[in-house]
């Protein structure tokens, strides 16, 4: 056997087995991203009704506050108003009145309260924000923005925890 053809079998050789790893490896990486998609669309299909039965439970919980809490209640709304007029662009001011507006039996004046805060503050995943939403919503009868702000409650339950897979893939990686 020449000196040529040894080094030929065992380029050959070496070649062969370096495809057939990267091909399993190929393999797992497709194996593993269709698990992860599978598995966020089985659960954003189960939990879009739980997140709907949730804001629709949590609306019929929603009365007027006792006479006693009232005054409470209006006395943090007049407080929160305030801080409002003294600087517009205040989240903790809006969200704060949104609840006392809430507690008031204010609907309209708590949605566009939290409506507010979400302007403020796009790019916040406010989920408390759009749950609060979803429950004025579905309690005014607003069936298209209570579904839209559900829908904006499991996109950001899934977005954070499919970041957090792909975070821990990542380490496991390196």
């Amino acid at each position: 056997m020449s000196y040529e053809m040894i080094i030929c079998i065992f380029v050959s050789k070496v070649c062969c087995t370096y495809y057939f790893k990267f091909m399993d490896a190929l393999y797992f990486l497709f194996s593993l991203v269709y698990f992860l998609i599978s598995a966020v669309v089985f659960f954003t299909l189960m939990s879009i009704p739980i997140v709907m039965v949730m804001t629709i439970c949590h609306c019929f919980t929603l009365k007027k506050s006792e006479n006693i809490k009232v005054a409470h209640y209006e006395s943090l709304e007049s407080e929160h108003t305030e801080a409002i007029s003294q600087n517009p662009d205040d989240y903790d001011a809006y969200y704060r009145r949104a609840e006392a507006r809430t507690a008031l039996g204010d609907k309209v004046g708590a949605l566009a309260d939290y409506t507010q805060c979400l302007r403020i503050a796009p790019e916040a995943p406010n989920m408390e924000v759009y749950y609060n939403r979803a429950v004025l919503f579905i309690s005014l009868f607003y069936f298209f923005e209570w579904l839209g702000d559900t829908s904006k409650i499991v996109l950001i339950i899934f977005s954070s925890l499919f970041e957090e897979l792909i975070g821990s893939w990542l380490k496991l990686i390196r």
